[in-house]
């Protein structure tokens, strides 16, 4: 079948691109719960958070439409994972409102039937 890291070109930069922007937006996630978390977070943080998650938003929004033009991989796979890291831990931001596109792809990943097999559900 397809693999998931093209072999070289374009194609192989896109995915490591697509890749380390899911990955690296998964950690800022993470962080982010974390700081809120804390007993006294810090305003300024937060906001550094809050404006790193518009910026990633935004980039995913106007790079949605080559995300469903092009074979499913570990780019896919690492931005998918972000969303729904997102959902799961940050639902009350309603980030679909702002990138329909997005929220179109990512419905679609969500559809996948091998994304279905492994979804979390908090216990």
């Amino acid at each position: 079948g397809p693999k998931l890291f093209p072999p070289s070109g374009p194609a192989r930069i896109a995915a490591l691109r697509r890749q380390a922007l899911g990955t690296g937006y998964c950690g800022m996630l993470v962080l982010w719960r974390g700081e809120r978390a804390q007993e006294a977070p810090s305003a300024a943080i937060l906001e550094g958070f809050a404006r790193k998650h518009a910026a990633v938003l935004a980039a995913l929004e106007a790079e949605a439409p080559a995300l469903a033009a092009t074979p499913f991989g570990i780019g896919h796979i690492a931005i998918g994972c972000a969303l729904s890291y997102l959902d799961f831990r940050f639902a009350a931001l309603g980030w679909r409102a702002g990138c329909p596109r997005l929220a179109e792809w990512h419905a679609g990943f969500c559809a996948r039937p091998s994304v279905r097999a492994t979804e979390h559900v908090d216990a």
